[in-house]
């Protein structure tokens, strides 16, 4: 064998393999008889031997010849009987153009099923429904592939074409994410309430109630999770960016300036006043522990959480003055049961 590295017989490989499919392989018959003898003789040197005996050369990749072991030859016949021999049932094909022969590993076919069924397509047809009827707007989606995918539609109805034997993914908000194999071409789901959103307790005014139960618009802020993402001095900060619709902006750039707050965005309607237009927009109401007071001196370490009431909802609780919103800020309490231990001593 010659000596060129793996790259180039490759290429040589490629090449003349293409170019050698095109001419029937009689043509290139050579009636020279062949002689390969050896006991325990690898693949490789009887590839040696012929060429050291003829006038052919073999161009190949190794990696391919080395899951063929080595074996007792005992060979002579032409070139073809040869290589029949000698690779027939090893799974590594052979063409010989002229003093050339090329080898290479014969490619793995897929079975015409197997193909089949990996680039079919079928349309699922299905409907999403609740304890209350049908679910509008529901996302289904094909799992590890988001590209594919569709939504509800008001009968809680959806068609998507999916590869056969995909798994959906079934989500709405306030609902457990269900995942379905498809089996067939019609699916039909039922979501249930996911327990953790709407069980979740909120401060509503001078109380508490359930997510699920509130009609009210609002947002509350985990200050826990916001101090352990990002440096905070104040709560200003900690509210900007963290509440949608709440503006908060500031009164100047020397230190301790206060800052104020406006919900329900900068085009909100504000006071009207005596000749009929619209001054500025109401302030919203901040309580702390339920008393009136300012945000710019505590410290965000000491809050536990902020719940901003947003709509008209918070004036049946705290009046006129909550006509802006109002913001709730609930500070960090001891946990626990108290205890103390007596000592006592009668002489």
């Amino acid at each position: 064998m010659k000596n060129l590295s793996d790259y180039l017989k490759a290429s040589l490989c490629t090449t003349a393999f293409s170019t050698a499919l095109l001419a029937p392989i009689g043509a290139q018959a050579n009636d020279n008889s062949v002689v390969v003898r050896g006991t325990g003789m690898s693949v490789a040197k009887a590839i040696e031997q012929i060429e050291k005996s003829t006038d052919y050369t073999f161009f190949y990749k190794e990696s391919d010849l080395s899951s063929i072991s080595s074996n007792d030859i005992d060979l002579n016949g032409n070139i073809y009987e040869v290589l029949a021999a000698m690779f027939d049932g090893n799974g590594i094909d052979y063409v010989v153009k002229g003093n050339e022969i090329i080898l290479r590993r014969t490619p793995e076919e897929k079975s015409n099923a197997s193909m089949q069924q990996a680039g079919e397509q079928i349309t699922v047809n299905g409907v999403v429904t609740d304890n209350m009827g049908p679910v509008i707007g529901a996302t289904v989606a094909v799992k590890d592939n988001a590209s594919l995918g569709t939504i509800t539609d008001l009968d809680g109805r959806f068609s998507l074409s999916v590869p056969k034997g995909s798994t959906l993914v079934i989500s709405f908000i306030g609902f457990t994410t269900q995942e379905v194999k498809v089996t067939g071409t019609s699916v039909r789901v039922k979501l249930v309430e996911d327990s953790k959103t709407l069980d979740e307790v909120v401060v509503v005014g001078f109380g508490t109630q359930k997510k699920a139960n509130l009609t009210g618009s609002l947002t509350t802020v985990d200050m826990e999770e916001l101090t352990a993402n990002r440096p905070l001095s104040t709560v200003s900060d900690a509210l900007q960016g963290a509440v949608p619709g709440l503006v908060v902006s500031s009164g100047g750039n020397a230190a301790g300036t206060s800052k104020s707050f406006q919900l329900r965005g900068a085009y909100s309607i504000g006071i009207q006043n005596s000749d009929g237009s619209y001054g500025n927009t109401v302030a919203p109401l901040v309580l702390i522990d339920n008393v009136e007071g300012s945000m710019d001196f505590l410290n965000p370490e000491d809050i536990e959480t902020i719940t901003v009431l947003k709509d008209a909802a918070s004036t049946a609780i705290y009046g006129a003055r909550a006509a802006g919103g109002v913001i709730l800020i609930t500070t960090k309490r001891p946990k626990g049961e108290t205890k103390f231990t007596l000592n006592y001593n009668n002489n």
